[in-house]
């Protein structure tokens, strides 16, 4: 064959069209499974179960698992997925994977549920300080001492700096564990506490997975990917998190490369980040769920969430307000189907934006999803504000969620309540339980229009269940 020659632009365009058509060929040359499977992982049960990987052109794949066999057919860009048929619960199960002169196999599958559980720090937060070893949550202990005994429950942790990625990533840095006292030492502590109910009462007799994707101080905008932003916010409204954690970020580098890998729902604690922005966060976060849910092609994705907890908040630059983000939170809540929002106002820390106590936040969130996701016939929240009455000198107010009834935490009246009249200046006032109402009135105020409860950064609560939740905070003179 004759040498091309130089300067021939007959030769250049050649070269160029080779260069053009080669990477259409795949530069894969053995089979690669993605990482987000592996020994001890969790399948999905009773949905379809895609895997993934790359190997060479035209290269046929097979998977065997569970008395099925799949085959698929690398395409040009070296990609292959495959599709399992929908399976119940079981395991443990071994999984062959085999392609170019290679055959991969992962060991201890099960067959159950897998949870994504996403969200900034206080989702993020673990069991133990990775530098200092010591323990950063209430009930570590007990923790500890259960998790060795709960094989059945599966983790996949992500490395945190996934979340500065630059660009979308398609593998997850991180691997299945078998639960343990120390696989669960650096594992988001609401997570396993959120698991471990599930695990001992729900599904006593189904595998559980738990995904931990989640990297503090990150706002809503870090999780939502770059078109779809660019799509929806002029992105001069936006900001990128305060230790450089990009637009995105964590978007492109911890959720895009799980994508689509089946999961029964999700559970998200976070909010902090965006306090500043109360507003915009009611467009944000919406869209971050459909988002999600369009990527996982399942438009009823449960989506459940933690209102953001009780602090005396000294941030003020920027200013921030927890109590207006709640409000965007519950108007989420109220406005997007198949999700749950938890109230954590009477658990937090006046002190600590991060509060130690994971566990009531863990079993709160397992309220939500037996009571929304699994079916249950429980109560799975506190009361939430549903309408008024005005009756003379005094408002009564009406709920949903009610329960086995409402009750007074502390006895008496009711104290966090505030009233005003049409100057719009709110004054203290008592509430007293009527059946399954509440009256609401002060002598500072004859002609009362609105009222408000709970309605700061750091309130008193005392208006429950009987079943033991709180109420969320409301105001009537809201945009909600």
């Amino acid at each position: 064959m004759k040498m091309l020659k130089e300067n021939c632009p007959f030769c250049t365009l050649f070269l160029f069209c080779l260069m053009m058509i080669v990477p259409l060929r795949t530069t894969f040359a053995i089979l690669k499974v993605n990482t987000m499977f592996g020994d001890n992982m969790v399948l999905q049960r009773d949905d379809k179960v895609t895997i993934w990987g790359t190997d060479k052109y035209g290269q046929v794949v097979t998977v065997t698992f569970n008395g099925q066999e799949k085959s698929s057919t690398a395409d040009n860009q070296g990609k292959w997925m495959i599709i399992l048929d929908p399976m119940k619960a079981g395991g443990p199960f071994e999984m062959t994977v085999k392609g170019s002169d290679t055959t991969v196999k992962f060991k201890n599958v099960m067959v159950g549920d897998v949870w994504l559980c996403s969200g900034q720090s206080n989702m993020a937060w673990s069991f133990k300080d990775p530098q200092s070893g010591s323990i950063l949550v209430n009930n570590a202990k007990e923790a500890f001492d259960v998790a060795d005994k709960l094989p059945d429950i599966r983790l996949f942790y992500i490395d945190k700096l996934s979340g500065y990625s630059q660009e979308p990533q398609y593998e997850a840095k991180g691997s299945w564990e078998v639960c343990s006292s120390k696989a669960i030492e650096k594992f988001s502590a609401v997570a396993f506490f959120f698991g471990w109910e599930l695990k001992m009462s729900t599904l006593k007799d189904v595998p559980l997975g738990l995904i931990d994707s989640s990297v503090g101080a990150t706002g809503a905008e870090m999780w939502i990917s770059k078109e779809t932003l660019q799509a929806n916010f002029d992105m001069k409204e936006l900001r990128n998190g305060p230790f450089g954690h990009p637009i995105s970020g964590c978007y492109d580098g911890m959720i895009n490369p799980l994508i689509p890998y089946a999961i029964k729902g999700v559970i998200w604690y976070q909010g902090e980040s965006n306090a500043y922005k109360p507003d915009q966060y009611r467009k944000l976060f919406p869209l971050l769920i459909d988002e999600w849910r369009n990527k996982w092609n399942r438009k009823d994705l449960p989506f459940l969430f933690v209102q953001l907890a009780n602090f005396s908040q000294p941030f003020d630059d920027p200013p921030v307000t927890f109590t207006e983000l709640r409000e965007s939170q519950l108007y989420v809540w109220k406005t997007v189907p198949n999700t749950g929002m938890v109230v954590a106002i009477d658990i937090g820390d006046s002190k600590d934006v991060h509060p130690k106590n994971k566990k009531d936040v863990g079993y709160r969130l397992a309220l939500a999803a037996k009571g929304i996701v699994y079916g249950e016939n429980i109560v799975y929240s506190g009361p939430v504000y549903d309408r008024m009455k005005i009756e003379n000198n005094q408002i009564r107010l009406y709920f949903t969620h009610i329960g086995g009834g409402l009750k007074d935490k502390n006895g008496g009246t009711l104290k966090s309540f505030k009233i005003a009249g049409s100057d719009g200046v709110f004054k203290d006032a008592e509430g007293i339980i009527d059946g399954d109402t509440v009256v609401v009135q002060s002598k500072e105020v004859q002609n009362p229009l609105y009222v408000r409860y709970a309605y700061e950064a750091d309130p008193v609560v005392d208006l429950y269940n009987v079943d033991g939740l709180p109420a969320s905070q409301f105001r009537t003179d809201s945009k909600l």
